[in-house]
């Protein structure tokens, strides 16, 4: 999947079947996972992109740029859509309702805007912080929006997804606040910062709920399981860990790896735990236990960094497949709601070789 500068962004569509990545060359590309071949035109902006990030329902791709602006494009052309939100800064988070409708952005202006996904136009008034953006969400229902921030700010904040006006008292990390989820129910809202924490929080008032939740380094990905009874949380302290959702109490041992967690999945069921690395290894855990159960590590696209997880887990999924039907079934459905890894399809193989085609 050759693009002309280092991927600084990947996301898989609903179904699996389509991925887009964007580059620092300003531009992002959508591909079809099973072939690798590039689908439609290449999509483009006058800077760098930063984030990217599909329609839940499939019709578009969102990408944020440093042109400071978001654009809206065909999901299965690249073709544009409508005329693109602008921001006074770097766009450099980007999320899409449950329903499609509106479109999040975030900004080192230190804005958070919501925009008709039909027709651009703004809605509501901009949410503020007081630093750079870093990290938006919508919570499952469509109707709350989830933001952190850097650097003077350090706080995550919620607000109305309709009206853009606060909602509840700012939740205040001790640094940046880098990862944003929010739990299967919309009841809890788990951050994750480079102050060493992981931190829980009623996603309605903003009050903290349970224990604080100490790495060895900043927290760069986190996730609940899909019933919600635990999160996992990834680290530069090279380990991802397990906590209970609505206590924060850990579960379990560390999950290590040789270097920074930056994302974590656990499979529909909750039994099992995905983590990737920049040690370019994609682990599968046993979630409970910690036990290591496979392990792959060898990069295909040609990318390091956040892409050589995806690259990982593309190789590691197919060779899963060879040691366990069982769990290649649960690896074909990982899905991570925090990471750029959305959904993972095993790739096709070279009957004569074996060994995994994704790029010509």
């Amino acid at each position: 999947m050759p693009q002309h500068g280092p991927i600084a962004a990947v996301a898989f569509d609903p179904e699996g079947k389509l991925i887009v990545t964007g580059s620092s060359d300003g531009t992002a590309s959508l591909w079809d996972v099973r072939t690798g071949e590039p689908i439609g035109q290449v999509m483009q902006h006058d800077g760098p992109i930063r984030v990217v990030a599909f329609d839940p329902n499939d019709g578009f791709v969102v990408t944020g740029s440093e042109d400071k602006t978001a654009r809206l494009w065909d999901a299965h052309t690249g073709a544009p859509i409508g005329e693109p939100p602008h921001h006074d800064g770097p766009v450099v988070a980007v999320a899409v309702a449950p329903d499609g409708g509106v479109v999040a952005t975030g900004s080192q202006d230190c804005t958070a805007r919501l925009w008709n996904s039909h027709t651009g136009e703004p809605i509501g008034q901009p949410m503020r912080h007081l630093d750079a953006i870093t990290a938006i969400a919508f919570d499952p229902s469509g109707t709350l929006v989830a933001t952190g921030a850097a650097w003077k700010d350090k706080t995550a904040r919620l607000w109305n997804a309709r009206t853009g006006q606060p909602v509840g008292n700012p939740m205040q990390h001790g640094a940046d606040v880098f990862a944003l989820a929010f739990d299967p129910k919309g009841e809890l809202l788990a951050t994750g910062s480079e102050d060493n924490t992981a931190r829980l929080w009623n996603a309605h008032t903003g009050q903290p709920v349970g224990a604080l939740m100490q790495h060895g380094g900043p927290v760069w990905a986190l996730t609940f399981d899909r019933r919600g009874r635990f999160l996992a949380t990834g680290s530069v302290d090279g380990t991802a860990r397990l906590w209970k959702a609505h206590t924060g109490e850990p579960v379990g041992e560390p999950m290590r790896h040789g270097g920074q967690v930056w994302a974590v999945a656990f499979d529909p069921k909750g039994k099992l735990l995905a983590t990737g690395s920049l040690d370019n290894a994609a682990r599968l855990w046993l979630a409970l236990s910690a036990e290591t159960l496979f392990e792959r590590g060898r990069a295909i696209l040609g990318h390091e960094g956040a892409s050589g997880i995806v690259s990982s887990s593309l190789d590691f999924l197919s060779w899963v497949q060879k040691q366990s039907t069982s769990a290649a079934e649960y690896a074909r459905s990982f899905v991570n709601t925090t990471g750029p890894l959305e959904r993972v399809l095993p790739p096709p193989q070279d009957a004569a070789s074996g060994s995994v085609v994704l790029a010509k």
